[in-house]
C-alpha cells in the first residue's frame, strides 16, 4: 500500500495539467515572435524585451488560461547547439504542434543570434518548475 501511494505521489508531482511531464526531454524545433500586450497567462508581455517563450496550446488544459497550471511556477529549458536557456512560460502558441514552441526575440537570440534564421531546429524542450519573483 505505501508503495502504491508514494507512486501515486511521484507521477502526480511530475505531471501537470494531464500533459506537462516535468524533466522529460522534447526533441523539436523553435521560432521567434514579437508581440506586446496580455499574454496568455495574464501578465504584460513585450516579446521584442523579455526573455519567455509561449508554449504549444497542446499542453494547455483550463479554459480559463492565466488560472491554467502551466502558467505557475513552470519553465522551459531548452538546449540548442551547446547552449542552454530556461524561460517562464508567459503566453501560448495555438498554431504550434507539441514539439514547436515559440519564443520571445532575446530568448531565441540567446540560443541563435541571427533573426533571419527563423526555424530553429534539433532543439530539446524540458519543462521544469521555477519560482520568479512575479509569482
Amino acid at each position: 500500500m505505501l508503495r502504491f501511494f508514494l507512486l501515486f505521489s511521484f507521477l502526480l508531482s511530475s505531471t501537470y495539467g494531464g500533459e506537462v511531464t516535468f524533466g522529460k526531454p522534447i526533441k523539436g524545433h523553435f521560432t521567434w515572435f514579437s508581440e506586446i500586450g496580455r499574454g496568455a497567462c495574464g501578465s504584460k508581455i513585450n516579446a521584442n524585451e523579455e526573455k519567455f517563450v509561449a508554449a504549444p496550446g497542446y499542453y494547455w488544459k483550463s479554459g480559463n488560461f492565466s488560472h491554467d497550471p502551466i502558467c505557475h511556477h513552470v519553465c522551459v529549458e531548452i538546449r540548442y547547439k551547446g547552449h542552454t536557456l530556461s524561460v517562464p512560460v508567459k503566453d501560448q502558441c495555438a498554431t504550434c504542434h507539441k514539439n514547436h514552441f515559440d519564443l520571445s526575440i532575446p530568448a531565441f537570440k540567446s540560443l541563435e543570434p541571427v533573426l533571419d534564421f527563423v526555424d530553429a531546429k534539433n532543439a530539446v524542450f524540458i519543462f521544469k518548475r521555477c519560482y520568479l519573483k512575479d509569482d
